[in-house]
């Protein structure tokens, strides 16, 4: 970071401090498919709930905060395997 650091006029000037390594991340798609389970279950007991809960992904996906992932799509496939198609 020290060859970074220059005078800019009356001020200094540092790059910023990127991180380089891609963390090597556990496999937790079991335990959001347990997630999503005890989700689905809650929100079926409070119909309520259920209809704030659609309401509110229905606003997220008009915002453009998300979006609907095809039926069609890959199914799950490790951070690693997709970072190899990335590379091909």
């Amino acid at each position: 970071m020290d060859s970074s650091i220059k005078l800019s006029g009356s001020h200094y000037e540092i790059a910023l401090p990127w991180k380089y390594d891609t963390p090597c991340l556990p496999d937790n798609k079991s335990m959001a498919e347990r997630r999503l389970e005890l989700l689905k279950k809650w929100l079926n007991s409070d119909p309520k709930l259920l209809a704030k809960y659609q309401e509110t992904m229905e606003d997220y996906l008009s915002k453009g905060h998300a979006r609907r992932v095809p039926a069609a799509s890959p199914s799950y496939q490790p951070l690693e395997a997709r970072k190899a198609q990335d590379h091909l």
